[in-house]
């Protein structure tokens, strides 16, 4: 059995899932138990996607809602519990933030390991879930890639909102793959000049504003960090054989 390290809070519970072997394939399983305490309870249970078999879940307006790995659909079931109900008009979306989602995700298996070039942005397709409310992104003629979160679409030097309009440049390079922003707010920025890298910024999209966050260049044997959208409120990297862990919701949007 495999156990998320990662749960969801909210409503006045904590939930998570977990993923079994059987003779017909995966089984996901998501359990649920009171903030306050008590016995943990299995909400529901349905096949988890061959060889992925986890999901994203949140808590959110009394129920567990959650996307499949590798797979498009929004999924819901009461904290009581029942059996999973797809939400309507969510086929080919994946859950970013209650009540939004989006397709396509980004996909990262191409034989050299680069990423597949795009026809359309990440995520370009966004969904209310909850008022049906819809909106689109477009690449613009000669753009590479453009990766969407709820409000902005980032590209390698710029970022601009979903539609078009207050483009601004960014002061550092981003990648495809940490091109999404956590929180709707913040990127990781590389810093780089003559092909080394110089270091990394944490960039807020809210105010404009840019912090280094000390990481030394890249004659050193550091990792670049990248945000966790399992943990979208924290952020966390290595430096100096430490982990620095960063609440980034309890940085103000003040400029």
């Amino acid at each position: 059995m495999v156990t998320a390290s990662y749960f969801a809070a909210g409503d006045g519970h904590i939930a998570w899932w977990t993923v079994r072997k059987t003779d017909g394939g995966l089984i996901v399983d998501i359990w649920a138990i009171p903030i306050g305490g008590g016995t943990p309870r299995k909400i529901t249970t349905f096949p988890g996607i061959p060889h992925y078999g986890g999901i994203d879940l949140t808590i959110a307006e009394g129920k567990a809602t959650w996307s499949l790995w590798k797979d498009g659909g929004v999924y819901q079931v009461p904290l009581s519990g029942g059996r999973p109900a797809l939400i309507p008009g969510s086929e080919k979306h994946h859950l970013i933030a209650w009540p939004w989602a989006a397709y396509p995700r980004l996909e990262t298996g191409t034989s050299s390991g680069r990423v597949k070039p795009p026809k359309e942005p990440y995520m370009g397709h966004l969904l209310n879930l909850r008022t049906g409310e819809r909106q689109q992104a477009t690449l613009r003629p000669g753009e590479k890639w453009l990766n969407c979160g709820i409000t902005w679409c980032v590209g390698f030097r710029s970022a601009r909102h979903r539609d078009g309009t207050g483009e601004r440049g960014l002061p550092g390079g981003v990648t495809p793959i940490s091109a999404q922003p956590a929180l709707d707010r913040f990127l990781l920025l590389m810093q780089n000049r003559a092909g080394e890298r110089l270091g990394i910024t944490l960039y807020d999209l809210s105010t404009g504003r840019a912090v280094d966050l000390g990481i030394p260049s890249s004659n050193q044997q550091i990792a670049v960090p990248t945000f966790d959208y399992r943990l979208p409120g924290i952020f966390r990297y290595e430096l100096g054989g430490e982990q620095v862990v960063v609440d980034l919701a309890a940085i103000g949007r003040t400029g």
